[in-house]
Order: C-alpha cells, then sequence, then structure tokens
C-alpha cells in the first residue's frame, strides 16, 4: 500500500515538473517565426539608425509662410496626452502640490518605417527608449520632474505609421 501510494506521489510529482518546464510559447513555430522576423527588422531598421540625431525637417526658409515648398515635409507634429494624474500631497504653507502623472507622447520618425511584407506583416515593435530619438520634456514652472520607472521599463513603441509612442511616469513637484 505504502509502495503504491509512493509511486502515484512520484508520478504526480514528475507529471508537475514536466508541466511546469513546458512552456508552449518556445515550441509554437509561428511565435518562433514572429521573433526572427522582429529581430531582423529591428537589425535592419537600427543599422545606421543615430539616437542622437532629430528627425525634424529643418531645411525651412524662415521669412517664407509655412507650406511654401510643396516638395517639403509639412509641419513637425508632436501630441502628448495626459494618461492619468494622481493628487500626492498638498503643501499649503509652501503653494507646493505633487501629483503622479503618466503621459502619452507621439512624433513622427521617417527613419523608422519598414516594408511589412518583407517582416511578416509586422507592425509594430518594442524597443528600449534609449535605442531611438525622443523629445526632451521640459515642464514650465515645476521644481522637479523625477521618471520612476526602472530603465529596463522605459520602452517605445514603434509602429510603422510613422509615429513612435512614448510613456512616462513621473512626479512633478
Amino acid at each position: 500500500m505504502l509502495r503504491s501510494l509512493c509511486s502515484v506521489f512520484l508520478l504526480v510529482l514528475v507529471k508537475t515538473i514536466c508541466a511546469f518546464l513546458y512552456d508552449t510559447s518556445l515550441y509554437v513555430p509561428k511565435h518562433l517565426d514572429f521573433l526572427l522576423s522582429q529581430s531582423n527588422l529591428t537589425r535592419d531598421i537600427f543599422n545606421d539608425y543615430d539616437a542622437t540625431l532629430s528627425p525634424i525637417y529643418t531645411k525651412n526658409d524662415p521669412t517664407k509662410p509655412i507650406g511654401y515648398d510643396p516638395e517639403s515635409p509639412k509641419r513637425w507634429n508632436y501630441t502628448i496626452l495626459l494618461y492619468s494624474l494622481k493628487l500626492v500631497e498638498v503643501i499649503e504653507p509652501e503653494e507646493k502640490v505633487s501629483v503622479v502623472m503618466e503621459i502619452m507622447e507621439y512624433w513622427y520618425d521617417p527613419r523608422l518605417t519598414w516594408n511589412r511584407s518583407l517582416y511578416d506583416d509586422v507592425d509594430f515593435f518594442y524597443t528600449r527608449q534609449t535605442n531611438v530619438w525622443s523629445p526632451t520634456l521640459s515642464a514650465f514652472g515645476v521644481n522637479d520632474l523625477i521618471d520612476f520607472r526602472d530603465q529596463d521599463f522605459r520602452l517605445v513603441c514603434v509602429e510603422n505609421l510613422l509615429e513612435q509612442m512614448w510613456m512616462v511616469n513621473s512626479d512633478a513637484r
């Protein structure tokens, strides 16, 4: 009786260990193909990409009206959205307010485009913020602006729609 009970326990233990070690995402060919396409895409896009160089078109004549040159790009758009705002602290005598906010930014970088059909129809990918150029955010009338995210979680979504998204969690004081 004890022997059969030990056999059943050992069998359950072995099945549990096998189930724990088996990760289906590692064995799905479609997922592996996607990872290979994404790897090729990021390798090709960032091959000659310089994250310190701004994509803003500056070959405009400031003495002429915007849009005078039909062959030049239109205005450079930068969109910022307040995603959430949380009041943390109010100190009335010092006239100080602390908030935690999440913002989303969208901007245009024509260097980060690709032919979808060459990369298995990948529309977007995530990469570290340091890999791409991003606008500098400067808040007016703010004493302190802190990004609480760990460096590993500062990600940018690069979309093939010619727009990049950047999300910040910060404490404005």
